[in-house]
């Protein structure tokens, strides 16, 4: 059950002017706050080369790979059919072979996943300056809901998610390796298939050490769990919105006037600012008014 309201926030940077007119509001960021939804993104689209980018074997037999997918099939109640197996031979020998084969699939299979990825630092200078147009730009802060697992929950509006009675997006913590966990043989007839389900969510859930920084959590979508990529929030999941150094006035008046089709005219989000500190290399996080 998902009821319990938890104290932490997640926080979204963007920049929020447009990179050519810069008296108008981000097109994507606007989108974001008038609409009050997150995006999820394709793997292909990450600055992280390694990330979501699972190392498959490849040097399999095909006696192999149908022997596997013969079994995974039954487990969904399906068994393969001779038509099944002439379809795939073509493929195979249209690809060049099945190790040519097998890396065509797994690139195709990597469109199935859509990643939202939030931070629990909205302070980090680094993430301020890549993430939030040199520090000129936005930090939004999400509200966070609990259940009895570790997982961290984010409201959706009714609808958005393709699950019966679903109403909270799934965000887990990255685990920051020093090593890349091992290739995952998807195809080893020997190993239970829940233990390469295991290895490759580990995968999934795990990045280059040096990114400790982003301190990320993020919610893992397959297609045909969501409608759209732009997942959509009811307006009183925004809790902070924080304003980079040097924003004029005219700016945050944007976006204030944005905020007044939220619940009490977005008086109920708290607002900030940020400045460098004068004797640290740290952000201080000021509060401001309307």
């Amino acid at each position: 059950m998902i009821e319990n309201t938890s104290r932490l926030i997640l926080y979204k940077y963007r920049p929020l002017v447009d990179s050519v007119k810069k008296d108008q509001l981000h097109e994507f960021t606007y989108k974001m706050l008038s609409e009050c939804g997150l995006f999820f993104a394709k793997p292909n689209s990450f600055n992280d080369l390694f990330d979501l980018k699972i190392p498959i074997e490849t040097n399999v037999t095909k006696k192999d790979y149908f022997e596997n997918l013969n079994k995974r099939l039954l487990l969904q109640g399906y068994k393969i059919t001779q038509k099944d197996v002439a379809e795939i031979e073509d493929q195979i020998s249209e690809a060049g072979g099945i190790k040519n084969f097998i890396k065509k699939k797994y690139a195709i299979s990597q469109e199935i996943y859509n990643v939202c990825c939030l931070s629990r630092n909205c302070l980090d200078p680094r993430m301020w300056g890549y993430y939030a147009d040199s520090g000129k730009g936005i930090c939004i802060g999400f509200k966070t809901y609990c259940s009895d697992n570790e997982v961290t929950y984010i409201k959706t509006k009714d609808g958005q998610i393709l699950e019966e009675n679903q109403n909270f997006l799934p965000f887990v913590t990255i685990n920051y390796v020093n090593e890349r966990p091992p290739i995952v043989n998807f195809f080893d007839n020997k190993k239970d298939q829940r233990k390469i389900f295991e290895e490759m969510t580990n995968h999934l859930l795990s990045k280059d050490a040096r990114w400790n920084y982003e301190e990320e959590m993020r919610a893992i979508m397959k297609n045909d769990e969501i409608i759209t990529q732009n997942v959509l929030l009811p307006k009183t999941e925004i809790s902070e919105i924080i304003f980079g150094y040097n924003i004029s006035q005219e700016l945050k008046d944007k976006v204030f006037e944005l905020l007044k089709t939220y619940p009490n005219n977005g008086r109920d989000i708290h607002f900030f600012e940020i400045e460098p500190s004068t004797n640290k290399y740290e952000l201080i996080k000021k509060v401001i008014t309307r």
